[in-house]
């Protein structure tokens, strides 16, 4: 019964948000220089990652999932989705595929991210300085690393559904059921919304959903006692990322560019493959790096 209610109000939230949004006339502003394949999709509703948010924290209420590790592990989400939804107004407002600057972003993450680390200092885990810093690092650089992911329709939605897949049998083999009751509500509330974002994609999760998650599944690996875990977990990520990285990095060096264009999807885009064939190619990749994880 809990379960069923948890799939019916996260549907329901889901529903009842991308209507409002398309009301409101809350479209994603397309990046000028993406693939030309990308420019069609001006006008499709963003910022559905409230949605992911809302659903999550009702499905803890329906689970009764009210211990403090659940509650830290949500005001984590909540708040990186706080950040990615203000850059995403700044977006709307001035109709530009940019919201805050990067030091604006940087600083604001890193307040979030080391607050709630003091939280988890001071209520879980007591922190060494080092340990408190490293965690720090890998909150905020897996944040960003989602966020750089999100680029195709339906590619981040399937990519946290792998993700918490692996999560799910590590805490499955660990006889955790905290963490797979956790895993199962998140899980559902992330395929209700791949509904609406799936190829071709009627919503965008925005900042709002893709930093929230990127926050949620560093968070996930911190309560875990492994942040290492996400390098096979969310090996996916970190490729989009280090493919950034390289390309810029290059190109001020030498002028020239490693990749057609980063992240890397672009870049399979523009070797001629379909947007739906790079998803499904991620996924698959991102399925077989979390069974080397297991």
């Amino acid at each position: 019964m809990g379960l069923a209610t948890i799939v019916v109000g996260s549907l329901l939230i889901q529903y009842g948000l991308y209507r409002l949004i398309k009301r409101t006339k809350a479209y994603q502003p397309i990046y000028d220089l993406s693939p030309s394949a990308h420019q069609s999709k001006q006008g499709t509703p963003t910022m559905g990652g409230l949605g992911i948010i809302i659903s999550i924290g009702f499905g803890f209420w329906v689970a009764g999932l009210w211990q403090v590790e659940v509650l830290w592990l949500y005001g984590l989400l909540f708040g990186f989705g706080l950040i990615g939804s203000w850059d995403d107004y700044l977006a709307l407002r001035s109709q530009k595929n940019k919201g805050f600057g990067v030091r604006e972003k940087f600083v604001l993450e890193v307040f979030v991210g080391g607050g709630a680390l003091l939280v988890f200092h001071a209520l879980l885990t007591p922190l060494t300085i080092g340990t408190f810093l490293f965690y720090l690092f890998v909150l905020v650089g897996s944040a960003n690393a989602t966020n750089l992911t999100d680029g195709l329709d339906g590619l981040l939605g399937g990519l946290s559904l792998i993700t918490l897949a692996g999560f799910l049998g590590l805490f499955w083999r660990a006889e955790l059921d905290l963490g797979i009751e956790l895993v199962m509500v998140v899980g559902i509330s992330i395929a209700v919304f791949l509904l609406f974002n799936r190829y071709p994609a009627k919503l965008f999760m925005g900042d709002t959903g893709s930093l929230a998650l990127g926050a949620l599944f560093a968070g996930m690996a911190i309560l875990v006692g492994n942040v290492w875990i996400l390098l096979p977990f969310g090996a996916i990520y970190i490729l989009e990322t280090l493919s950034v990285i390289i390309q810029v990095a290059w190109f001020k060096r030498t002028g020239k560019r490693v990749f057609l264009m980063a992240p890397l999807h672009h870049h399979f885009e523009l070797l001629g493959l379909k947007e739906w064939q790079v998803t499904l190619v991620m996924w698959g990749l991102a399925i077989g790096f979390v069974m080397v994880g297991w």
